[in-house]
């Protein structure tokens, strides 16, 4: 569970810091960045952390990749969604990162899903601790 959460939260930082970059070039006066033609390259990067962290085998890597792929379009149809209030956006986000940790932990084994919970464990610490260090705005 803890896994699970940490990979969530992971997962969340690095589209949330996707979205800060849209929104610096937006403001800009730059397009935007097309995420769909970028994100299967960054899905890539974080698959290959997942692959050095875990020994993941090149059947699971695969496996990995459209998993990635289907919770990155699903993030987006949610920011994109103007109906939902900012705690409706972050209640179904958090119900989308849960749903791709569990099928993440479908394809790895026992001993990957005890390593994967610590990452997300130890993901979830620097978290909290970069918030306290964050004064609020």
């Amino acid at each position: 569970m803890k896994l699970k959460f940490a990979l969530a939260v992971l997962l969340g930082a690095l589209l949330a810091l996707a979205a800060v970059a849209q929104d610096s070039a937006a403001q800009a006066g730059t397009p935007p960045a097309d995420t769909t033609k970028t994100y299967p390259q960054e899905g890539r990067g974080f698959v290959q952390m997942l692959s050095q962290k875990l020994n993941l085998t090149a059947d699971q890597q695969a496996k990995l990749k459209p998993i990635l792929q289907q919770q990155h379009q699903q993030f987006m149809s949610v920011r994109e969604d103007a109906t939902l209030t900012a705690d409706q956006k972050q209640a179904k986000m958090k119900e989308i990162r849960e749903a791709t940790d569990t099928q993440i932990n479908g394809i790895l084994t026992p001993e990957q899903q005890q390593q994967f919970a610590q990452m997300k464990s130890q993901h979830r610490g620097r978290m909290k601790g970069a918030a306290a260090a964050t004064p609020p705005q």
